[in-house]
């Protein structure tokens, strides 16, 4: 009877550390399984980062970067040349020569400010007035050489000094005439016609 209960109360140990191993064994985790080192892939590299490209500068303005006293020279010193010539158009007696260094004067001017991004208005041109008339006579000294005996050789000497001395009054104001401007000008036109006027009429016999 004792032995029958032994064998028993062993088959139920056994029993229970079977069922305990059981439960053990399911309740631990499956192992992953390794991958050898060899199969690993290896780490791929960050990828570089793209620079931002820089922006490109401003281009530089004539009016502030590149403005240089050479350059402020060159611009005063066409201003003056074609605020010159526009005074001396705007004078009495201006020829067609002036109006030309006038408008070549200007225009390189106006050329010079649109590189150079200045700002310019053209000078005004006035209208040069009619010369005042008037009834001033220039006379000229005219010797007649009337100590010599007429037709004789001092007086034929005499009257072509004379006639010498008027030619080159004549080219003399003609040439100041050639180089001067305005009031001036309108003056030695008159000695010029005069003196010249003088200088075709005298005559070395008459």
């Amino acid at each position: 009877m004792e032995n029958g209960h032994r064998s028993l109360f062993v088959s139920i140990v056994l029993a229970c550390l079977v069922v305990g191993g059981l439960l053990w064994l399911m309740s631990v985790p499956a192992p992953q399984p390794t991958i050898p080192s060899s199969a690993k892939k290896p780490a791929s590299k960050p990828a570089p980062r793209r620079q931002a490209s820089p922006s490109p500068a401003p281009a530089p303005s004539w009016s502030s970067a590149r403005r240089t006293p050479a350059r402020d020279a060159r611009w005063e010193n066409l201003d003056r040349t074609c605020r010159y010539w526009t005074e001396r158009v705007a004078r009495a007696g201006a020829t067609s020569g002036d109006r030309t260094f006038q408008q070549a004067a200007c225009q390189r001017q106006a050329e010079y400010a649109r590189q150079t991004g200045r700002s310019w208005q053209p000078p005004r041109v006035v209208s040069p007035t009619a010369p005042a008339q008037t009834n001033h006579v220039v006379r000229v000294p005219v010797y007649e050489c009337g100590r010599h005996r007429y037709g004789s050789i001092d007086y034929r000497n005499c009257r072509a000094s004379e006639k010498k001395r008027l030619e080159q009054g004549c080219r003399s104001v003609s040439a100041k005439w050639d180089y001067a401007r305005g009031d001036e000008r309108i003056r030695l036109a008159a000695h010029r016609d005069a003196w010249c006027r003088a200088a075709r009429q005298y005559q070395i016999v008459n």
